[in-house]
């Protein structure tokens, strides 16, 4: 997308805040409209008798509304990495209230998805993330054992991150029980490992086994070169 690159290349302290609230405003309500046409194609779906072609076509819109949303979501992250002040002080109080009815109301239409996406961006570039998804930890942590392979994906790279902080401390346990439950790919046991590596309370002789004989990591490179 243009505008994410602009920003992105301006880098940070470039857009005044009112500019800042101004593009996360537009995504938010983008991305409100998505799952609002979303919600309507399945509704329409369940109540009538698709044939094969018609299936075919919910799914695809399905696809392109989650590529839209997540287009969106890219520009609200850079308007966090921007300028993180504003973002906490304006769009963070809509966002939070989102962030439940991405996880409850939409959580089949790829709402657990995208709000999995934004729990991680936000881990990533604020340093007081821990603080701000206190609420949306128990969630993010049941993720990790998601039968949707992307939804886990995410929410590794999210304990990941929040990880680091010691605020993480509270959650810890509960993400090394579930990641020592549910080891199936890199970003899980990258996860785990950096549980291991911060809060050592947590860390067995079981937990470093399982990280051990799971590296190297295969698909992830650069969290294998980073650990």
């Amino acid at each position: 997308m243009g505008i994410v690159t602009i920003i992105n290349r301006a880098g940070i302290g470039t857009l005044r805040p009112e500019q800042v609230n101004s593009i996360c405003e537009l995504a938010v309500a983008e991305i409100r409209q998505s799952f609002q046409r979303d919600a309507a194609v399945t509704e329409t779906t369940e109540t009538t008798e698709a044939d094969s072609q018609g299936s075919t076509g919910s799914t695809d819109s399905a696809e392109d509304e989650h590529q839209c949303r997540t287009e969106l979501l890219s520009m609200i992250t850079a308007c966090m990495k921007a300028d993180a002040r504003t973002f906490i002080a304006s769009t963070w109080q809509t966002l939070q209230a989102l962030l439940q009815q991405w996880f409850v109301s939409y959580g089949q239409l790829g709402g657990k998805k995208l709000a999995l996406h934004l729990a991680c961006d936000i881990c990533q570039h604020l340093g007081e993330a821990v603080n701000l998804l206190a609420g949306f930890m128990d969630q993010i942590i049941k993720a990790l054992t998601s039968r949707s392979k992307e939804e886990r994906h995410w929410a590794a790279f999210t304990v990941n991150y929040a990880a680091r902080s010691s605020a993480f401390s509270p959650f810890a346990a509960q993400a090394t029980e579930r990641l020592k439950a549910h080891l199936q790919g890199d970003s899980e046991t990258a996860a785990l490992l950096q549980l291991c590596l911060t809060h050592r309370q947590c860390a067995d002789s079981d937990c470093w086994a399982m990280c051990l004989a799971a590296l190297p990591l295969k698909v992830e490179m650069a969290e294998c070169r980073r650990l």
